[in-house]
């Protein structure tokens, strides 16, 4: 480990934003037992996150699946085809549409955080091909 000048701060985990994404990975680093700094540049904790409406964006999940209107995948992979284009990287976005239910399941089963899909939400577009009119904007809260 190399020494650090006075004032400097060595952590395990360097986290950036403070929007869903980030405090998300803060919360998961400090499960693992690791050194977290968590750094936000502005004046407020939930970035985007607290700008919309206190949702994300996770198509596909199981809480999707309990709302009469559920979303599904393949719908969703359009609807960021239409959105995004040929910006963003396609191996990304199937990421994305493959882990973002399985990171709702592993919060909901390893901390207190739990998610409801509201419905109907639909998303910002849900006139474009593949939009949906709800479930896949679950908002997080506590018991």
């Amino acid at each position: 480990m190399m020494p650090h000048a006075p004032g400097e701060q060595q952590v395990d985990w360097l986290v950036f934003g403070s929007g869903a994404a980030g405090l998300s990975a803060a919360l998961v680093g400090r499960m693992e037992g690791m050194d977290v700094l968590l750094c936000e540049k502005t004046a407020l904790i939930g970035g985007t996150t607290a700008t919309s409406g206190g949702t994300i964006w996770v198509p596909g999940s199981r809480q999707s699946q309990a709302t009469p209107t559920p979303d599904d995948l393949s719908s969703a992979r359009r609807y960021l085809e239409g959105e995004v284009g040929a910006h963003g990287a396609v191996e990304l976005r199937e990421t994305l549409l493959a882990t973002g239910p399985e990171m709702l399941d592993y919060l909901a089963e390893n901390t207190e955080v739990r998610f409801k899909a509201n419905s109907p939400y639909p998303d910002y577009h849900a006139e474009q091909p593949g939009g949906a009119q709800g479930g896949a904007c679950p908002v997080a809260g506590s018991l």
